[in-house]
């Protein structure tokens, strides 16, 4: 049977479960003393965020502490956690955000921009542009005209896009919009900033490098790399090879 609301738990333990699921504690969780019903406020953070896109870990830690995650969502949907309206209102904000590179339609003003943008999906901030510090060669191909940039260094252009941070929802969206990993495959790529629109805490000189996420493939026909190479994508570009949206397909 899962603990009650007045179950307790070291800070120990607290630390523990959230270095565990990689995301930092909250101030307000951080200041709570072993006298309250600490597990309960843990619990039901992690149901809400964190544990929903850490499926194996969330199991794991359902077996070793004998809790819910279905059961602490019940016990926010019924109103019966006082810290509720807190989380519930976002007045604290743990996530967690990503570097990802965009070179291709999920540019401004390319056909699949409107992810990134619309929030359907999770969240996204726009950051600036910049180059791929390795030559890649970007390629249209296939029946779809789809760009891909193939991952081998060496050939083709400093690949120009743009940078984001994506939040947890839209990075696994993401990967299941782009076959990750079976048509394209998420690996951290250096990027050199031309240009830095970000907040002024992090804002960075022009030049820099910045570990980036990028959809890379190396699941390609040989053939691909006679095909011209591109620096800058643009679907509707001059090489008259437009992008085949998926209701069009």
């Amino acid at each position: 049977m899962a603990p009650q609301l007045g179950w307790l738990v070291s800070n120990q333990t607290v630390t523990f479960i959230f270095q565990a699921a990689r995301a930092p504690i909250p101030e307000e969780i951080d200041q709570q003393s072993q006298s309250t019903p600490l597990l309960e406020y843990v619990w039901i953070y992690l149901a809400q965020t964190v544990l929903d896109r850490r499926r194996s870990f969330r199991r794991s830690l359902e077996r070793s502490t004998g809790l819910s995650v279905r059961g602490a969502k019940q016990r926010v949907t019924r109103g019966k956690s006082r810290f509720e309206d807190r989380w519930l209102r976002k007045e604290v904000s743990v996530e967690r955000m990503t570097y990802i590179f965009v070179y291709g339609t999920l540019k401004t003003g390319q056909p699949n921009h409107h992810i990134m943008t619309d929030g359907v999906h999770g969240k996204a901030r726009f950051h600036g542009r910049g180059r791929t510090v390795e030559k890649y060669p970007l390629v249209i191909a296939g029946a779809y005209n789809i760009p891909y940039l193939i991952n081998t260094a060496g050939t083709g252009h400093h690949v120009a896009g743009e940078i984001y941070a994506v939040d947890d929802l839209l990075l696994q969206y993401l990967d299941e919009f782009e076959g990750c990993p079976d048509m394209y495959q998420r690996i951290l790529e250096r990027i050199r900033i031309v240009e830095w629109d970000g907040e002024p805490e992090k804002s960075t000189a022009d030049n820099k490098i910045l570990d980036c996420f990028i959809y890379s493939t190396t699941t390609y026909q040989a053939n691909w790399l006679n095909l011209p190479m591109y620096e800058n994508y643009d679907s509707l570009g001059p090489h008259g090879l437009a992008y085949a949206e998926r209701d069009q397909r």
